[in-house]
């Protein structure tokens, strides 16, 4: 559903994969990421700060260290995004450290256990947290419902990603 010329900041992922090496096709009507080796990468969000949670995830399946500047407002959000994100990294086991700006996160999720995360009531960090699942880790958020605000059937649609990366994975 996301058109390439979208003006939303959701469109940056494109780019931001891009730069991070990951395969992307555009066409007229969609948009498809193809599982990429990602690297990291010097990243300013200062135009697209609401996709710095999910932005934080591709940087930790990223090889290398990313960091994310230019997003000082993201601590005014309906959490402090950076600390939350950070605080969320760390506990899957991602070296992670807040900037005054931004953070910088050295790729690789170390815990497959089940973790606890705090969304913080936030459903931007709810849905970016729940990604670590595709990465081997098993997130366990506290307020997974926040996602309500902005997208109600994301966890439907979620199961459907779940289920494709499982097949993918059995194959």
């Amino acid at each position: 559903g996301l058109r390439p010329q979208s003006l939303q900041a959701d469109r940056a992922l494109v780019d931001i994969l891009n730069t991070m090496g990951g395969r992307v096709e555009v066409r007229e009507d969609r948009v498809t990421a193809y599982p990429s080796r990602l690297h990291g990468a010097e990243l300013s969000m200062g135009a697209c700060p609401d996709i710095v949670p999910t932005v934080a995830m591709l940087a930790a399946a990223a090889h290398g260290t990313t960091r994310i500047r230019d997003a000082a407002h993201l601590r005014l959000k309906e959490s402090d995004r950076i600390a939350a994100v950070v605080d969320g990294l760390t506990r899957l086991g991602v070296c992670a450290q807040p900037t005054p700006d931004g953070m910088i996160i050295h790729g690789g999720i170390q815990n497959t256990s089940p973790v606890e995360l705090a969304t913080f009531g936030d459903h931007r960090l709810a849905m970016s947290l729940c990604l670590a699942e595709l990465l081997g880790a098993r997130p366990m958020l506290d307020t997974p419902g926040c996602v309500a605000k902005s997208f109600p059937h994301f966890w439907e649609l979620w199961e459907t990603v779940r289920r494709a990366n499982a097949e993918e994975h059995r194959a």
